[in-house]
């Protein structure tokens, strides 16, 4: 929203219709003023664990009578973030361009899911200082039109996981990756 329709927002809000009752939900709550912030009640949503997104998209598919291959799923639970409404849209996204005839591959694509090996590729050259590698494996990416801020927030959250992982050696619903992945 402008500066102006914040403006107008605020003024709703600090004279409210007696009937009215406003619901404001956002992902990105730095982005409201703090005049507004400062004026609503909020409530603060978890991210749902990998694997419990994983299961119900299970359940759904099940009940759809369909099946898309388990790594299919995983990209679907990675490229969701924690969210199953996002989840959810993505699946409804597949199964309408064709379901089961959709290989992984182009589940990844649609997505921007970028591909476990090659953030394991990169965290290897990083420990290993290889230089080259890193420019290669950068310039890979490039080529097939990977969107390179998508595979650096991909990567700043594989090392999350992992130096969660690494700490807690158990707490798998700090980390949204798969047991495989881990």
């Amino acid at each position: 929203l402008t500066m102006e329709a914040f403006n107008a927002l605020l003024k709703t809000l600090e004279e409210p219709p007696g009937h009215a009752i406003f619901i404001l939900a956002t992902t990105e709550l730095y982005k409201i003023p703090q005049t507004i912030v400062s004026r609503c009640q909020q409530f603060d949503f978890r991210i749902v664990p990998f694997d419990e997104i994983f299961q119900r998209l299970k359940r759904i598919l099940r009940a759809e009578q369909m099946e898309i291959s388990d790594q299919a799923l995983h990209f679907v639970v990675k490229a969701s973030g924690g969210s199953m409404r996002d989840a959810e849209s993505a699946l409804q996204k597949i199964v309408s361009l064709g379901g089961e005839g959709v290989s992984d591959e182009d589940v990844a694509s649609l997505l921007g899911v970028i591909h476990q090996d090659s953030l394991n590729r990169m965290m290897k050259a990083i420990l290993e200082q290889d230089r080259p590698a890193i420019i290669e494996l950068i310039d890979q990416l490039y080529e097939r039109g990977h969107d390179l801020q998508n595979f650096l927030r991909s990567f700043m959250e594989f090392v999350r996981h992992v130096a969660i992982y690494q700490i807690t050696r158990s707490d798998y619903h700090l980390v949204s990756l798969s047991k495989d992945d881990i």
